[in-house]
């Protein structure tokens, strides 16, 4: 599947945070995380790595170059012990409600847990993004000894036009609790490797 061999390309050989988002898009959208060129909605991507390299994103690349600088981005977030996978395989039917949603999503979360044990170790960080994805696999993953690190009430919200500023919130609370900055996000090292990379181009 293309987007199973574009997400394959960026997976680091030891998965320190492993996040979890829904589902793909659908195929006619022309746009997925791992994909190298997007040019339009990819709020997930955008919002992701605002969280992940806030002095990065905030200071030195808008929007327009940080999609140019995608390739740079994937290869930090892979660097950095990241990898990215859904819930469920396939992009959702358009117009389902929330419920049908979760349903979708619990209906899929044994081949889910076996992805997840098939990447990580105990010591992954699993991090839930949307709130279908947490409302289905929250408790049973914990059951299931996963090393899920939302706390009980914490349902991330998943970036879209309307919730960019919120994902960030709720993401960056998120990764201060977890030490993200001190375990992978070194800002410095960020910013060297975006100029280092503008300067080959």
């Amino acid at each position: 599947m293309e987007f199973e061999d574009s997400r394959e390309r960026y997976r680091p050989d030891e998965i320190k945070y492993l996040f979890i988002t829904e589902a793909p898009p659908s195929i006619d959208s022309d746009r997925y995380f791992y994909y190298r060129v997007v040019t339009e909605k990819d709020y997930l991507f955008l919002n992701l790595m605002r969280a992940l390299y806030p002095i990065t994103y905030k200071s030195y690349l808008p929007v327009k170059e940080l999609r140019k600088s995608k390739k740079t981005f994937l290869d930090m977030f892979m660097t950095n012990g990241c990898y990215l996978i859904e819930a469920v395989d396939e992009p959702m039917p358009k117009g389902l409600g929330t419920s049908k949603r979760i349903s979708i999503i619990k209906n899929n979360r044994e081949k889910l847990l076996k992805k997840i044990n098939s990447v990580c170790n105990e010591q992954t960080k699993v991090i839930l993004i949307s709130s279908t994805v947490f409302a289905a696999c929250y408790e049973y993953l914990k059951e299931a000894d996963v090393n899920v690190v939302n706390k009980k009430d914490e349902s991330i919200y998943f970036p879209d036009r309307w919730n960019n500023e919120s994902f960030q919130n709720q993401m960056g609370r998120l990764l201060e609790r977890i030490d993200w900055k001190n375990n992978a996000g070194r800002k410095k090292n960020t910013i060297k490797i975006i100029k280092k990379t503008e300067e080959q181009l």
